[in-house]
């Protein structure tokens, strides 16, 4: 796993509780959207929380998923 998605990762594992409630707000909508300003497009925060909530949501929303 590289050092930016552990990282990442590890960050918001601390920050269980919010990253629950950005659950339940992607619930709730039609459509959300992660921005990033990294310049890799490959690994970048947006690219690791879509990894998060694709194994957190997986079963309700695969369908739904488009990258």
């Amino acid at each position: 796993m590289g050092g930016v998605r552990k990282r990442y990762r590890e960050e918001l594992e601390r920050n269980k509780e919010s990253l629950e409630k950005l659950i339940e707000i992607i619930k709730e909508q039609k459509r959300t959207t992660l921005l990033y300003s990294a310049r890799g497009t490959k690994c970048n925060s947006a690219v690791v929380l879509l990894e998060i909530v694709k194994e957190m949501l997986a079963p309700q929303i695969s369908n739904f998923i488009q990258q």
